[in-house]
């Protein structure tokens, strides 16, 4: 029998109420962590775009001068934005760019870049459109790659900033699957770190696969472990089991993630698609490769042709000495393995004497040394090398006029170095993965001792780049090359 208290119904019972704080707790640790993280990035990235529009609109003429241009505000726009405005404008962008997601993204240092661009854009347009002038242009460009390059530095410090002063610790995660998989979630870049997630539960998926009493189970468990996240290591789940998932995880506010595989295909960037009100995971997306990689083609045209018009002079120094020191042509051409397979002619200022192939293959010692060096004789063994060409192998000059094969399309600034055919073989499985990109100036083994560093470590190390590319890593190296061009590390 149900006796009438005459108290409203509104006023729930102890039973009733008891879910709701703990719904809350964990929904509100996880906007508390999501709105801090949003306010820190979002603040430090204002103050860098504002110090530097400031900066931007003040730049000394003597900076320019022996640049060729009169006047510094050549390289700015006739009717500029103030800078409180390009903040709103670039940090718009970054917003609809998506470049404050919660756990940060593959392809941010891109989004910064393009964020960068569509922001200062504006004041731009309309003198570039009425009124197309080179420098200006050289300005937007200038002023987008400062901006994206200062918003860089700033985020790897909000970044720690935030986990360091503000985080309130590693978000808690029960994981349902077997106690084998444990180990296996651990080794998983996420975990890896103790600021970011730490296990607190393991949960048996049988459990859901026999479905009674799965959901009060799962529910108990999760309160159980203090858990603000469930992940999903366990493979397939049947539909129903998956159901319950979302139910227990919703009706606790939790975060429900799926542990993707640490190694992706060549060139992936997983991203979610909806046909017919049902998701679909696309690893690899050869449409959205081809853009970045157009994007790629116009960097490197354009470095290539600014380089070889400002090392002109060098150049043309280089060639005169080679051509004093001994006759023959002064550029070495060898046939080296391209995009797709294709060979073309790669461009070296000679090193070398000029019968060198000839002299190699007829002298089988000297050419077992070259190939078990990894088909490199030392410079200080190899009786070729000229005495101005072992200068210019020390300094990296000999590659200057790879700039033509950049600028022809053959090659690009960055990528794994041209090889040739006989060293295909040192790929082997992953050979079409090496031959799917250009091959590159600067690359990751170029960097990371060059000559120092042989097979199978080269080979790792140019195939993790054709795997994880993207143009921030591009960036990233060419950065890096400057210094270990002028240390000479590994060059000979």
């Amino acid at each position: 029998m149900t006796v009438n208290t005459g108290l409203p119904r509104s006023a729930p019972t102890r039973a009733e109420s008891a879910p709701r704080p703990a719904y809350f707790r964990t929904a509100r640790a996880h906007l508390d962590r999501a709105t801090t993280r949003l306010a820190w990035l979002v603040c430090g990235d204002a103050a860098v775009v504002l110090v530097l529009a400031v900066l931007l609109g003040f730049i000394p003429d003597s900076w320019v001068e022996g640049a060729g241009i009169a006047d510094a505000s050549d390289l700015l726009p006739t009717s500029g934005l103030s800078p409180g405005q390009t903040v709103l404008g670039v940090l718009l962008c970054l917003i609809l760019l998506h470049a404050y997601g919660p756990l940060g993204s593959r392809r941010s240092n891109e989004r910064r870049l393009v964020g960068a661009g569509l922001g200062l854009a504006l004041p731009y347009w309309n003198s570039l459109w009425n009124d197309f002038d080179v420098v200006l242009l050289f300005g937007f460009l200038l002023a987008s790659a400062v901006v994206a390059a200062g918003l860089f530095v700033g985020r790897r410090l909000m970044e720690r900033i935030v986990r360091k002063y503000t985080d309130a610790g590693p978000i808690q995660v029960l994981l349902i699957g077997h106690p084998h998989d444990v180990e296996r979630v651990r080794r998983h870049p996420a975990f890896g770190s103790a600021d970011a997630y730490a296990i607190s539960g393991i949960f048996d998926p049988e459990i859901l696969r026999r479905r009674e009493g799965a959901r009060e189970t799962l529910l108990a468990a999760i309160r159980g472990s203090g858990a603000e996240s469930v992940a999903l290591c366990c493979g397939a789940l049947a539909d129903e089991a998956f159901e319950a998932v979302q139910d227990v995880v919703l009706a606790t506010g939790c975060q429900l993630m799926g542990l993707g595989r640490t190694r992706l295909a060549a060139g992936s960037e997983p991203r979610v698609a909806w046909f017919r009100c049902s998701p679909v995971v696309l690893l690899t997306q050869p449409a959205w490769r081809t853009g970045w990689m157009l994007l790629k083609r116009a960097l490197d045209f354009i470095g290539a042709a600014a380089a070889l018009v400002v090392l002109s002079p060098l150049m043309a120094l280089i060639a005169a000495i080679i051509k004093l020191e001994s006759s023959g042509s002064v550029i070495f051409a060898q046939q080296r393995l391209g995009l797709g397979g294709e060979r073309f002619r790669c461009l070296k200022f000679r090193t070398m004497r000029v019968d060198a192939e000839e002299f190699l293959r007829s002298d089988p010692l000297m050419y077992n040394r070259y190939i078990q060096n990894n088909f490199k004789i030392p410079s200080g063994l190899d009786v070729r090398v000229t005495r101005v060409g072992r200068f210019l192998r020390r300094a990296s000059l000999d590659e200057l006029p790879q700039f033509w094969n950049v600028l022809q399309g053959e090659m690009s600034l960055v990528g794994p170095r041209p090889i040739v055919p006989d060293e295909l073989a040192a790929y082997g499985d992953s050979a079409a993965v090496l031959l799917s990109v250009k091959p590159g100036l600067v690359g990751a083994w170029a960097v990371n001792g060059r000559s120092e560093i042989g097979y199978p470590a080269r080979a790792d190390m140019e195939l993790g780049y054709v795997r994880h590319w993207r143009v921030g890593l591009d960036l990233s190296l060419l950065a890096r090359a400057v210094p270990v061009v002028l240390s000479r590390r590994g060059a000979h």
